[in-house]
């Protein structure tokens, strides 16, 4: 990974700010605006400098400023589009240009004393051409760029070169060093978090697969409990007894729903009255049955509401101490709702063992994975109402 290294700038070119970005390239998007303000916040004072520091070469200096402006404002948008190889080249060039000409639009008394308005000027665009680029462009942009304005200014100074001098340039070219290995300090950092962001997310996609298998095998255990159990425990219930043509056709039912279970079928919509008249068909009670003729729906809904209505009516079967229910459904202000009814012994919703399945998991948790609601109402002695819904 090229931290400072803009080789990925176009992959980065047209994603808004508001966009997701890992840290580093949002490190590497930050860089550069913070090159673009330094640039914007010193050659305001620096063309003010250069223009006013010698009044008998205020034309000569007008055009110059002029000229490093108008190339200063393409320089930055240019940078902001990240497009930052080639123009931080030419900007060190241009910087370079200035470095060589400032000494005839500087007072002679400035020589004299070493005094320079590029060097200021040249040192921060150095720092910014670190913040904006790689190292392998930053560090060669501003090492040229330095060294010819330091190179240039020493020339342009009368007398021999001052140990002040010497300071003053090898200063010049530490400060962008300088700049260097805080910005690279920060892009490692954020590398770093990158890293540990993967990790992350790898370990939270292991956990959601995880998660995923479990519930698979959850709703294999619901559909085998609904399905083969219940069936198994009906003929196991009525030993000796021939097997009915109910039972017959739930064993049928429970191996269409094994085997749409093993072959993953795409859900396609079917008729859920028809699902749900087909349950109450297999049930041992007396179901009636009151409902449109058909009501078209994804396959995945529609079983999980019959699948559910299914178990309901076995409940009753199994512990309302009662021969009779009521099946009712329909879709009403674009909700689509299941009713199972019946007058039996009834129970207390709250007071349902934990190890029981059939409430929780076979009805409640069924209907809810499709979106879908559950609401049961009974109390003992006065029979119980199971209302599915789900919102079309």
């Amino acid at each position: 990974m090229d931290v400072g290294g803009y080789g990925s700038a176009g992959r980065r070119e047209g994603r808004g700010v508001g966009s997701h970005l890992d840290a580093v390239e949002r490190v590497l998007q930050l860089g550069r605006r913070y090159a673009v303000g330094i640039r914007v916040v010193t050659i305001i004072p620096i063309a003010v400098v250069a223009v006013l520091a010698d009044p008998s070469k205020i034309g000569t200096a007008l055009v110059v400023m002029t000229g490093l402006a108008c190339w200063s404002a393409i320089y930055l948008v240019v940078l902001i589009r990240g497009r930052v190889r080639g123009v931080t080249f030419v900007d060190a060039l241009v910087v370079c240009c200035i470095g060589v000409v400032a000494a005839d639009l500087t007072p002679a008394t400035w020589l004299a004393s070493g005094k320079s308005w590029v060097r200021p000027f040249t040192t921060f665009a150095s720092v910014g051409y670190q913040y904006s680029t790689s190292w392998r462009i930053g560090v060669p942009a501003g090492v040229a760029a330095c060294t010819v304005v330091a190179v240039s200014s020493s020339l342009a100074q009368p007398g021999p070169l001052g140990v002040d001098t010497v300071v003053t340039a090898v200063w010049s070219n530490a400060i962008p060093m300088l700049g260097r290995l805080l910005f690279s300090l920060i892009t490692r950092a954020a590398s770093r978090a990158d890293g540990m962001r993967a990790e992350a997310d790898a370990a939270r996609l292991k956990l959601e697969v995880a998660d995923s298998v479990r519930a698979d095998e959850r709703l294999t255990a619901d559909s085998l409990h609904d399905t083969a159990a219940t069936t198994l425990l009906m003929v196991a219930m009525r030993p000796g007894a021939g097997l009915d043509e109910a039972i017959r056709e739930r064993a049928r039912h429970d191996l269409a729903v094994l085997h749409s279970m093993r072959t993953a079928a795409p859900p396609e919509p079917v008729d859920l009255c028809a699902e749900l008249r087909a349950a109450a068909a297999r049930c041992t009670l007396a179901v009636d049955v009151t409902g449109p003729e058909a009501l078209d729906i994804a396959s995945t809904v529609a079983r999980a509401l019959a699948d559910a209505a299914a178990e309901a009516l076995t409940n009753v079967a199994r512990h309302a101490a009662t021969a009779r229910a009521q099946l009712r459904f329909g879709d009403a202000d674009r909700v689509v709702f299941v009713e199972v009814i019946d007058a039996g012994c009834g129970f207390d919703p709250t007071d349902v063992a934990a190890t029981r399945r059939g409430l929780r998991t076979s009805i409640i948790a069924r209907v809810e994975t499709v979106g879908g609601t559950a609401e049961i109402v009974s109390a003992p002695g006065s029979g119980t109402r199971i209302r599915l819904t789900w919102p079309r």
